[in-house]
């Protein structure tokens, strides 16, 4: 093609810049077809190139001559309204389908490490964001304080089309009141009127992502504490039947000795339980011995 812009052959030839489109010249010359000093080109070439020049898209005059009625105040409210409530059915089911994506998020171990609120919005429902970006006069729509707010906003309106979504922000407040109080009313109340989870939620997830398992050692002792501490709600009222709430609180801790004292043969039953008197008193003075070293152990983990 190069020689053919370069050099008049037989055929039909057009002079660049006068009735050839500088969109194809452009292309051409990005494509290596034609060089940057051509003149020339013929007419086969040209149709050959425009054969591969997708059309730019024409913007539609109904949807901006719309637009423009609605933002010049031409169009009346009750029509505004017929025009947004046909979006909402529009985009219902679409929004559907993306809270069953969204509403899965929380359930990763690495949601609270890696969670990008901004990142988050952007997945969401396009012409949602595009309401929301005009409420806000298109500022900085994914400015890291704003999005926050913002997201909130969108699980809300997930939250109306599908009552069981979970959105993974509002799950992380609730998870963190959860957290700080250890309450199941504060957890209940959170998430009454929010896309925040329930309490069962709450305790699946802490199940699915606590640490693995304590295996018991196999050449050790395993010495279990625990620790029982009542809690009574004081009521002052006084009526027939009245009973007071009161809970129970179970504190357990498994604890591994340093010692090997299950292998000490000097310390075995036999030893200590011997019919010989000298031997049965070395045994116990033993046994004594090690029970104060294990106090004094003890001692400090108190």
């Amino acid at each position: 093609m190069q020689q053919f812009a370069r050099t008049l052959n037989k055929g039909p030839f057009l002079e660049l810049g006068k009735k050839v489109r500088s969109e194809l010249i452009e292309k051409l010359k990005q494509e290596g077809e034609l060089s940057p000093k051509g003149t020339y080109i013929c007419e086969r070439c040209i149709k050959h190139a425009e054969a591969r020049i997708v059309p730019k898209r024409k913007k539609n005059t109904i949807v901006a001559e719309m637009v423009q009625n609605i933002e010049n105040g031409v169009i009346e409210e009750d029509e505004l309204e017929m025009i947004m409530c046909a979006i909402g059915r529009r985009e219902s089911l679409k929004v559907f389908d993306d809270s069953l994506v969204a509403g899965s998020i929380y359930k990763k171990d690495d949601m609270l490490k890696h969670f990008d609120p901004a990142r988050y919005m952007s997945e969401r429902n396009g012409p949602l964001l595009a309401f929301f970006k005009g409420l806000m006069q298109e500022g900085d729509f994914y400015q890291k304080e704003k999005a926050v707010v913002i997201s909130s906003a969108v699980d809300s309106v997930y939250y109306l089309v599908n009552t069981k979504f979970v959105a993974p922000l509002a799950f992380a407040k609730s998870l963190l009141i959860y957290t700080k109080t250890g309450s199941k009313e504060g957890v209940n109340v959170a998430s009454a009127a929010s896309p925040s989870g329930s309490y069962t939620s709450i305790l699946n997830w802490l199940k699915a992502n606590s640490q693995e398992k304590i295996k018991i050692p196999d050449n050790s002792d395993v010495i279990s504490f625990f620790d029982n501490n009542q809690v009574i709600g004081r009521k002052w009222r006084v009526k027939n039947d009245f009973k007071a709430e009161s809970s129970v609180i179970t504190s357990v801790a498994h604890m591994q000795p340093r010692s090997d004292i299950q292998r000490n043969i000097e310390l075995a039953p036999s030893k200590w339980q011997s019919f010989h008197v000298q031997a049965k008193k070395d045994s116990l003075e033993k046994l004594k011995a090690q029970e104060i070293l294990f106090e004094k152990e003890f001692s400090k983990l108190r």
